[in-house]
Order: structure tokens, then sequence, then C-alpha cells
């Protein structure tokens, strides 16, 4: 999948920079069972240098998966933080409760990016299911996660 030309350019284009010398690691494959617990919502960056400096902005996060899902199986978005400016204000939120911390993922449950906090970024949790042999990019101001339990297998591969 790294080494697809039009899965290469599609990259290219997400990205905010549109930098095309991309430098991609492999990440890991998710392999879950039906009714295995495989929940979690994170971000793939440390929010306070992501949210001062930027550090970050212009990463993107790709999969592939390998099974059709469904929306009791599948990756969860949190849209609604698709600016630097909402990426600020939850920093700020998050500082000012004393939950920001300094880590290279910052977990987001729903200790942390409350039903309050996400009213006032004007976001929202939403299951984004793919097909089988279909792609998704996202940002990566974007929290993700995924179900809790699922009730397919699922087989995904990340970069």
């Amino acid at each position: 999948m790294r080494q697809d030309p039009f899965y290469w350019l599609l990259n290219v284009v997400a990205r905010p920079d549109s930098l095309y010398a991309l430098v991609t690691s492999p990440y890991y494959i998710k392999y879950a069972m039906a009714a295995i617990r495989t929940g979690f919502r994170h971000l793939d960056n440390n929010l306070r240098e992501l949210a001062v400096e930027g550090r970050g902005k212009n990463q993107y996060q790709g999969s592939l998966s390998l099974d059709t899902e469904n929306d009791k199986t599948c990756t969860q978005l949190c849209v609604g933080f698709n600016s630097m400016d909402k990426i600020r204000t939850l920093a700020e939120i998050l500082e000012n409760e004393g939950k920001l911390g300094n880590g290279f993922v910052k977990q987001m449950d729903d200790k942390i990016l409350t039903a309050t906090t996400l009213g006032i970024c004007s976001a929202r949790w939403v299951n984004s299911p793919v097909k089988e042999a279909q792609i998704r990019i996202s940002s990566p101001l974007l929290p993700h996660g995924s179900t809790e339990r699922g009730t397919t297998k699922r087989r995904a591969l990340y970069n």
C-alpha cells in the first residue's frame, strides 16, 4: 500500500502543505475478531506542541481495510477539529482543567474530551466504516479511535 502511486498522490493532495517528498513508516496492523474489546480514542500528536508550534499539522493518517466494516466495527473520527484554531481552543480548555499533559499521543476518552468540550469546539464523534479494499485518509488534527466491541472480523493496515 505504501508503494502504490495513486495512494501516494492522494496523500500528497490531502496534506495542507502538498509536500510530495514523503517519508512513511510502517505503523501497525489491526486484527480484531467479533466481540473482542478494541475501543480507544486518542490524538496521534503531542497536543501542546501541535497547538503552540504546529508540530505534526501536515502529517496524515491513512489505512487500508481488508474487510467491509459496519457502523459497530469501524474507526471513529472526532469531526470538527478541522482547524488549528479549534486545536488551540482544545489545548487551552485542557490546560485550564489540568488535563493537557505532554505525551507523544494524547488520550481522548470521555473523561478528557467531555460533552461540554465537544460542544465548545463544535465537534462530535462519528463512526466511519469503509468497504473492503477501501482506504481512509484523515487529518492529524482529528482525534480518532475505534468502536468499543466489534460485531465482525476487522483487519486494517495503517501508515
